[in-house]
C-alpha cells in the first residue's frame, strides 16, 4: 500500500507542478479528516522506506504517514480548499480506477503476472498489498476484497 501511496503522491506532485504556480498553500487531508495547509513556496517532500513523508517548508518539517494520508489538494489560502480541485483517491483494490473493485482489476493483476500487461500501466494500484511488489498475495488481497473479508473501503 506504502508504495502505491507513493506513486500516486509521485504522480500528483508531477501533475500539479505547472499549475502549484498559482496556489499558495498544498493541503495535506488525513482519512481521519484532520488537514493541514502548507506554503507552497519552497516546499520540499521526502519519502522514507517507512512509510513516512517528510515535509520541510518554511516554519520548520512536518511528517505525515502515507496509510493515514487520503489526499494532497492545492488551495488558495491556508483555510478553504479551492474548488473544482477535487483530490485523487483510490479505492484499495481498484487497479483500473474505475471506482469499483470488481473481478476486471482482479483480471488486471492476473494479466500483469502472466507477463501480458505491466504493472507501470496502473501507477502502483496494482500492488494492493502494499508489499512493494505485484505478486499473487495482490489476487489474494482482491479476492478478499470482493469476498468482503476486507473491510477497507
Amino acid at each position: 500500500m506504502r508504495h502505491s501511496i507513493i506513486l500516486l503522491l509521485l504522480a500528483v506532485a508531477v501533475s500539479f507542478t505547472v499549475r502549484a504556480d498559482a496556489y499558495g498553500y498544498l493541503r495535506f487531508v488525513q482519512a481521519d479528516g484532520t488537514e493541514t495547509a502548507l506554503a507552497a513556496d519552497g516546499l520540499k517532500i521526502t519519502f522514507d522506506t517507512e512509510g513516512v513523508a517528510s515535509v520541510t517548508h518554511a516554519d520548520g518539517t512536518a511528517t505525515f504517514g502515507l496509510d493515514a494520508l487520503k489526499s494532497l489538494v492545492f488551495s488558495d489560502d491556508g483555510e478553504n480548499v479551492t474548488p473544482g480541485v477535487e483530490p485523487v483517491t483510490y479505492k484499495k483494490g481498484d487497479v483500473n480506477a474505475d471506482g469499483e473493485v470488481t473481478s476486471a482489476d482482479l483480471a488486471i493483476v492476473v494479466n500483469i503476472l502472466a507477463g501480458l500487461d505491466d504493472a507501470a500501466n496502473y501507477e502502483g494500484r496494482a500492488d494492493v498489498n502494499g508489499d512493494n511488489d505485484v505478486t499473487a498475495a495482490d489476487i489474494a488481497a482482491i479476492v478478499n476484497i470482493l469476498a468482503g473479508i476486507d473491510g477497507e473501503e
